[in-house]
């Protein structure tokens, strides 16, 4: 409710860039989570001893940080985008007529035509995000889906 309160008033209600203004505000703290624990597992000794070689600040973040962050951060964004896409609580609240998600569709579809019409669209759902699993797994270098 915070989020209707916060976000009604502005330009933005009622379009697609409030939803995606109010995941990130209501899934911060759990994007956060993932990251420091990224930024956590990785030594303070790695960047040091690339300083100590000579180095410079952007070239130890290139050639150090940044590869052994990028499966982890994009894992995290991976989580979050898959909670953004079942997410139904914000978006009952923020969406407007021709602004539906996919939640918001399947619901008013499961008001609308009946179980068996959402539980095609809901596989087609499925489909679909397991396909972007797998591409995002493929980019990360991460082992296929078994």
């Amino acid at each position: 409710m915070g989020i209707l309160v916060a976000y009604i008033k502005t330009p933005l209600y009622g379009t697609l860039w409030v939803m995606g203004l109010a995941y990130i505000t209501a899934f911060l703290p759990i994007g956060m989570r993932n990251t420091n624990a990224i930024f956590l597992a990785i030594s303070p000794e790695l960047e040091e001893s690339s300083r100590t070689c000579g180095s410079s600040w952007i070239s130890t973040l290139k050639n150090i940080s940044i590869p052994l962050m990028k499966s982890g951060l994009i894992g995290g964004w991976l989580i979050l985008f898959l909670i953004f896409v079942k997410e139904i609580n914000t978006s009952i609240l923020l969406f407007s007529s021709g602004n539906e998600v996919m939640s918001i569709v399947l619901f008013q579809l499961l008001e609308e035509q009946g179980a068996s019409i959402v539980a095609a669209y809901a596989v087609i759902l499925t489909s679909v995000l397991l396909l972007v699993v797998s591409v995002i797994r493929g980019i990360v270098g991460l082992e296929k889906i078994r």
